[in-house]
């Protein structure tokens, strides 16, 4: 930065022996440009120190039932790390108090915790309301294999699987780039406004929920304990062991998730052997 600063000021110097008015207009513009640039990233850099990290604790609980919330994932965004909140919804990380908690859990909306606000509240276990994310569910219709003729005997086009209520009032799916120059308002409205917006984070919740619908087939707490023999508290911190380390998509087989459970078991047991030997 010395070096960098030190060429400005020759510069600097070097306006002043100019004779050119404009030549010099142009340059103390320049100048003045880069002293604004140089203060606006003094301004923004920020240096976070080990002693002024806090711990952040908190419960998460539904706030319509007020049943807990386990195994939420707490992310802080600055560091892109967290934790997990245990089977009884507690969770426990440090943070800096200019840090924003951004906490995830199946089912739920998606929920801002603010370090400083929390630091007001001056309590060890802060509880946290997250509210359920609630779907509209269509009518089911049976029909057979071939398509339905009108009155005029012209067949009917299969039905839209996105819900009436979702579904775009420009696209029946995402456009293309060309849509934005051929229907560019279309195209800005789908981008832009604020209620088609909502509706694909709608049905992207709804995606990824039958996802996990059809995961939780292959994989939860039965199918574990029969792989593992565990139960129990050492069940439940295995499940948040496997959580966090697991890595399949939600299209795994039952085959895949044995062997990585199996993978992990081993992992599980080695580690926690270390541990023990540690704290021995």
């Amino acid at each position: 930065m010395g070096s960098y600063q030190e060429a400005i000021m020759h510069k600097a110097r070097f306006i002043y022996h100019t004779e050119n008015p404009y030549i010099r207009t142009l340059q103390r513009l320049v100048l003045f440009f880069a002293l604004l640039l140089i203060s606006v990233s003094q301004a923004k850099a920020q240096v976070y120190f080990p002693e002024d990290m806090k711990q952040v604790s908190g419960k998460l609980v539904d706030s319509e039932s007020g049943d807990i919330v386990p195994y939420a994932h707490i992310i802080n965004q600055r560091v892109h790390g967290g934790t997990i909140s245990d089977k009884n919804g507690i969770f426990s990380l440090q943070a800096d108090p200019s840090d924003t908690l951004t906490v995830n859990a199946m089912g739920f909306k998606t929920m801002k915790i603010i370090v400083a606000d929390y630091l007001k509240k001056n309590k060890q276990l802060v509880v946290y309301k997250m509210n359920p994310i609630r779907y509209l569910v269509g009518e089911v219709e049976v029909t057979g294999k071939n398509q339905k003729l009108d009155l005029y005997g012209v067949p009917q086009g299969n039905k839209s699987k996105v819900p009436i209520e979702l579904r775009s009032d420009d696209f029946n799916k995402k456009p293309h780039w060309t849509s934005a120059i051929f229907s560019p308002l279309s195209f800005l409205h789908y981008k832009l406004n604020k209620r088609e917006k909502n509706k694909r984070k709608a049905m992207a919740a709804i995606i990824t929920e039958q996802q996990w619908d059809k995961f939780k087939l292959v994989y939860n707490r039965d199918i574990v304990h029969n792989i593992t023999g565990l139960e129990g508290d050492t069940l439940d911190d295995f499940m948040v062991y496997c959580n966090v380390n697991m890595n399949l998509y939600y299209s795994a087989t039952s085959l895949e998730v044995d062997q990585r459970v199996r993978e992990l078991f081993k992992q599980f047991k080695a580690e926690k052997m270390s541990n023990d030997s540690i704290s021995n």
